[in-house]
């Protein structure tokens, strides 16, 4: 017999006041009650553990680790179908569309300006750094496949370069890292999205790294730097 059981859709793990978050883009399709960036899911291990790697790697040779169980992780918005795909589609459905997505971006917003900012918000892709940009910027609008389409590779490099080299405590710091689609373009990312350096994942996890090295005497950002001994052990 098929199981009832109705899975409760989980939007965040994590708590908003830890200083690194991770923003996905949008619940997936077929598994609509995944966590965000669910660890099971490969999409997750396409994006995000190559460049923690090189954090980590950074970190351990700083006497420390990211305890990375501890970050707050969500999506940009909370159900697939909040993000606009073919606007011609939806027809007398556009004004619900566009009321629950200006309802999601108002909610981001609420987030990032709690009174504890996180120091850092990664957001994998187009879709969900713009979003993030838009909410933290007031400008909230419907967003159209045009107004997130148009970050290419360059474009994103380009944003990376200029916020990572803006972090301040206090301040919530979008930065645009790629998607799975984009990431497996790995000749663009190696050519537009790596410093010139040649490796888009080495790039972004030393400079993400620099950043947390800078500000680790952050209460809030050194709890989540768990020290190791000599022996190479977190403690």
């Amino acid at each position: 017999m098929k199981n009832q059981t109705t899975s409760r859709r989980v939007e965040f793990t994590g708590k908003p006041d830890y200083p690194i978050w991770l923003l996905g883009d949008s619940p997936s399709i077929n598994y609509p009650d995944l966590p965000p960036l669910d660890p099971r899911h490969p999409t997750r291990h396409t994006i995000w553990t190559p460049i923690l790697d090189v954090i980590q790697r950074h970190l351990f040779r700083n006497g420390c680790r990211l305890n990375d169980s501890e970050l707050y992780i969500r999506n940009a918005v909370s159900d697939y179908k909040h993000k606009l795909e073919k606007p011609k589609e939806l027809g007398k459905e556009i004004a619900e569309f566009q009321a629950n997505q200006v309802k999601e971006m108002k909610k981001l917003r609420e987030l990032l300006n709690r009174p504890k900012k996180p120091l850092l918000v990664l957001c994998f892709g187009q879709f969900a750094f713009e979003f993030a940009r838009r909410a933290q910027e007031g400008k909230i609008e419907i967003l159209l496949p045009k107004d997130w389409k148009s970050l290419k590779i360059p474009k994103l490099s380009k944003e990376f370069e200029a916020r990572i080299g803006n972090v301040q405590l206090g301040n919530a710091t979008l930065i645009p890292l790629l998607h799975a689609s984009t990431a497996l373009s790995f000749q663009d990312a190696s050519r537009d999205f790596s410093g010139g350096g040649g490796n888009y994942f080495e790039y972004v996890g030393k400079e993400i790294t620099d950043k947390l090295i800078l500000h680790c005497t952050e209460f809030r950002l050194n709890e989540l730097l768990l020290r190791v001994n000599q022996e190479g052990v977190a403690s």
